[in-house]
This record gives structure tokens, C-alpha cells and sequence, in this order.
């Protein structure tokens, strides 16, 4: 069995796998313990408020980011391009410009967009600090994943999430600041860890100040505007059904689902921490363009489907009697989401996988077209579902759109970058 590991994965892949695994559960251990703090100190309502901020926060990223933590990654990826510095310095002004641009707009929908989400307007400018910070950051962790550096990346994201934990348990418990508390302590704590990586991002630029416009139109042109559908697409896919829920039933609902939602999570906290590790793995074994290579790949991401299906049935079936003893009784109800929640969150694992090939392949612009088609069935059947099932309904229609996902992207990876998924010998 070791022997046969040891044919699927080098030390260097295992290694950072390892890593990644455990500082992302560590990471993902701090919502656990926070959990049972905040479903008895919020309401279902504002715990349903703080999903919406989320919610919001993430859809503005890709438009505040443009993200350039993918084009930063592609670039340095490519060791014999060259220009580095340059890039990324070019790369935070085209963010602070998008991030402007975004907030001027984002002020003047205001008062609709609380409408929408049932987040108070005092609220907004908490929700574009969050979302920039969150862009900032998200440069800051591709740029430590491609260049291997796990540690770093390790301890940044812990850390901050701890920073995170500790903000909202001082604001909520001891000042019993509530709702305000638990929206102070996610945004300071996010923009204090901004701060850092737009730091270290300035030191990685080596004193670079020259406006590039080649580089510039890179990053907006093949990555920014490309990938904010899909960006988008991932934050609907993630979000929609909580919007919804909100909107056609109500905000308390959408706080138990939220719940439901939280302890689904470690499977998708999984996937992205293997996916971590595998993405620089994958791109050096595709710029080799071996045969042998390729097949190990093809090994590899089957094994994956089927153990990352696995866990997610093995969890559910831990996290019910866990959730029972740990939530207020006002959420206990959020259990029977559970299943439903955490396969879908398997199929997003899968999905991830298949999506590197588009990424490499630079063919952003194409996958717009799945991008949209994922969008409007998983606005359809949300819509569908939830009318004629309740919320419940949400969690199932939010997992066929993701197997909708997944199939979509796994075939146009396969026209971009051939492999040899159904061949015993190519």
C-alpha cells in the first residue's frame, strides 16, 4: 500500500499535502469552536445576517481583486518568464483601481443591496473593507502556494483566522456587542492581515515602480475580467441558496441552514487544502508533457473522486451526533442539511480538480461559456426547489448545480489539455 502511495505521490507533494491538511483543519477548527459560542449568543436572525455579509463580501472579491492571485500564480509558475517583480507590482495597482471603482459603486446600490440581503446599511462599508482585505490576502496565500512556501502559508492563514476567533469572542462575549461584535471582529482582524500581505507583496516587488502596461492588460485582460464569471460563479454556486432562502422564506432561516452549512464544511476545507499542494505539483508535471506523467495524474484524480465521496458520507453520518450537543437548541434543526451540504461540497473537490487544466491552459475566456450555463440552472432549480420543498430544497439544488459543474468543466478540460482519462495507453 505505501509502496503504491509512493507511485502516486512524490515526498514534496505528500509533504506539502500533509501540511496543507493540517493547517487547514486547524484553520477550519476555529469556526467549531466558535459555533456553539455564537449560536447562543446570536440569534438565528443575525447569525442569518452575518451568512449574508459573507455572502456579499465574497461576491465583491473578484471585482476588487481582479484576481491576481491567479495571474500572480500563472506568472511565477513560469520560472523562465521573468518579470515577477514587476508583475505584481502592476498587480496592486490594477486592484486598487478595481477596488475604487467597486466601492463608488457599491455606495450608490447600497440601500438596494440591503433590501436584497437584509444586511443593515450600516454595515456596507464593513462589507468593502472585509472584501478587499479578503482579495489582498487570497494574492498574498498564491503567491506562498506557488512558490511552495507551506510554512508561510500555514502560519499567515492560521493565524489570522485565530486573530479572527479571538476579535469576536472579546466583542461579542465580553463586550455582548452581538451581531456589531461578531462584523467588527471578521473585518479588523481580516484588514490587519490585508495590511501584512500588501507589505510583503511591496517587499516582493524589490523597490519596482514603473507603471507596466503590458503587464497591466495581462492581469485585467486574461485574468480580471475573464475570471470574475467564474469567480462569480463559484460565490453563487456557494451563496445563492442562502440568498434565496432569505428572500422566500427568511434571514432565521438562512441562519439555521448557515449552521448546516458550517459543519458541512471540513470536506470542502479538504479538498482545497490537497488542491493546495497539487496545483504547483500538476503544472510541473504538464510542463514536462510526459506521457508516464500524465497517467499518474489520471490515477491520482480518480483515487480522489473516489475518496474525497467517501469521507463526505463518513462525515455526515459523525457530524449529526456532534452538531446535536454543540449548537444552541434554536439550530439543531440545521442537521438534516448535512447530507446534502457535504456531497456537494465533494463534487466542488472534484470539480477543483478538473478546473487546473483550464487555469494552465490559460483558456479563462472559453470556460465563461460553463460559467454561465452553471449560473442560470443553479438560479433556476434554487428558485424551483425552494418553492415547492422549503430550504431543504436549497441544499439539493445547490448540489446538482455543482454535478452540473463538474461534468461541464471536466469535459472542456479535457478538449484544452488532453489526457488520458478513458485510455488505458496514450
Amino acid at each position: 500500500m505505501l509502496d503504491k502511495m509512493r507511485r502516486l505521490f512524490n515526498n514534496r507533494l505528500a509533504k506539502s499535502t500533509c501540511v496543507y491538511t493540517i493547517s487547514t483543519f486547524c484553520n477550519s477548527a476555529i469556526p467549531f469552536i466558535m459555533l456553539p459560542v455564537l449560536t447562543r449568543y446570536l440569534t438565528s436572525e443575525e447569525y442569518g445576517v452575518v451568512s449574508m455579509f459573507n455572502a456579499t463580501a465574497s461576491f465583491l472579491v473578484p471585482f476588487m481583486g481582479m484576481s491576481i492571485g491567479t495571474a500572480i500564480s500563472i506568472k511565477l509558475s513560469n520560472q523562465s518568464d521573468g518579470g515577477e517583480k514587476e508583475y505584481i507590482y502592476n498587480s496592486l495597482l490594477v486592484t486598487g483601481t478595481s477596488s475604487m471603482i467597486t466601492s463608488i459603486i457599491v455606495m450608490i446600490l447600497a440601500p438596494w443591496i440591503c433590501q436584497w440581503t437584509s444586511i443593515p446599511l450600516k454595515y456596507i462599508p464593513f462589507i468593502l473593507l472585509y472584501a478587499v482585505s479578503m482579495a489582498l490576502c487570497e494574492a498574498i496565500l498564491s503567491i506562498f502556494q506557488i512558490r511552495e512556501q507551506v510554512k508561510s502559508y500555514a502560519i499567515f492563514q492560521n493565524v489570522g483566522t485565530g486573530t479572527n476567533l479571538f476579535l469576536s469572542i472579546v466583542l461579542v462575549v465580553m463586550f455582548r456587542m452581538s451581531l456589531s461584535g461578531r462584523i467588527c471582529g471578521m473585518t479588523f482582524s481580516k484588514v490587519i492581515f490585508a495590511c501584512i500581505a500588501f507589505l510583503l507583496m511591496i517587499s516582493y516587488t524589490k523597490g519596482y515602480r514603473k507603471i507596466n502596461k503590458k503587464y497591466i492588460k495581462d492581469v485585467i485582460y486574461k485574468f480580471g475580467f475573464p475570471m470574475i464569471p467564474t469567480v462569480v460563479k463559484s460565490t453563487v454556486l456557494t451563496y445563492t441558496d442562502k440568498i434565496f432562502i432569505t428572500n422566500m422564506i427568511s434571514v432565521s432561516e438562512t441562519g439555521i441552514y448557515a449552521v448546516g452549512n458550517q459543519f458541512s464544511m471540513p470536506i470542502l476545507i479538504l479538498a482545497q487544502a490537497f488542491n493546495l499542494a497539487y496545483v504547483p505539483w500538476l503544472f510541473r508535471k504538464l510542463y514536462g508533457d510526459k506521457k508516464s506523467d500524465k497517467k499518474k495524474i489520471v490515477k491520482l484524480t480518480y483515487a480522489y473522486f473516489v475518496i474525497i465521496l467517501l469521507i463526505a458520507l463518513i462525515w455526515t453520518l459523525l457530524s449529526i451526533p456532534i452538531m446535536l450537543f454543540t449548537v444552541g437548541s434554536s439550530f439543531v434543526s440545521s442537521a438534516k442539511y448535512i447530507f446534502w451540504l457535504s456531497i456537494g461540497y465533494a463534487i466542488t473537490g472534484m470539480h477543483m480538480m478538473v478546473v487546473n487544466y483550464i487555469y494552465y491552459a490559460k483558456k479563462v475566456n472559453i470556460y465563461i461559456i460553463v460559467t454561465i450555463l452553471v449560473l442560470v440552472s443553479n438560479i433556476v432549480l434554487n428558485y424551483i426547489f425552494i418553492y415547492f420543498w422549503g430550504a431543504i430544497g436549497a441544499a439539493q439544488a445547490t448540489l446538482i448545480a455543482n454535478v452540473i459543474s463538474f461534468l461541464l468543466t471536466w469535459i472542456l478540460a479535457a478538449k484544452v489539455v488532453p489526457m488520458p482519462w478513458f485510455k488505458s495507453n496514450t
